[in-house]
């Protein structure tokens, strides 16, 4: 008895192939599934739709799953997605009515969320430091808002991404 592969659709982007499946998981999960896209560009609207019908497992950075296109998906089993969160692209009520399982790759994130969240807790408590430092060295209004703005701004500086050395 030969068992007939089933269709999954792998749409990483903005992810890429190689972030998501080593080779060797992407030659395990051919092994038995068709792997349909697998492209490290955005998935067309009009190809997703052709592809949903016959659609066993949907991989994806923000799946875009609305209620209508769950309907078009009558073999779907199981939304994976490969951002880290729980997007607002999916219509959940209608996955689970369905039977429709919705997994997130979120756990393997935690240790990489965990270091970025103690570094910036470090960082502010830096802030914090100089800028207590800052303020018990200036006797002046004037230069206590001079300290005020510098913090302001370096904490802006962060935010874009470039925290001040």
């Amino acid at each position: 008895m030969s068992l007939e592969k089933r269709n999954v659709i792998v749409a990483p982007f903005p992810r890429t192939m190689n972030e998501i499946f080593t080779e060797r998981d992407l030659k395990r999960l051919a092994s038995f599934a068709n792997v349909l896209w697998a492209e490290d560009h955005e998935l067309p609207d009009s190809v997703l739709e052709n592809l949903l019908p016959e659609t066993w497992a949907f991989v994806a950075f923000s799946p875009p799953m609305s209620t209508e296109r769950l309907r078009l998906s009558s073999q779907l089993k199981a939304i994976l997605e490969v951002g880290g969160h729980f997007p607002a692209t999916i219509d959940y009520s209608e996955c689970f009515a369905r039977g429709v399982r919705v997994l997130s790759c979120a756990p393997a994130f935690a240790r990489q969320v965990a270091e970025m969240a103690l570094s910036m807790s470090r960082w502010c408590e830096t802030l914090r430091i100089r800028f207590c430092h800052r303020i018990g060295q200036h006797q002046s209004v004037a230069s206590a808002k001079r300290s005020a703005e510098w913090l302001l701004t370096t904490w802006r500086s962060w935010r874009r991404g470039f925290p001040p050395r």
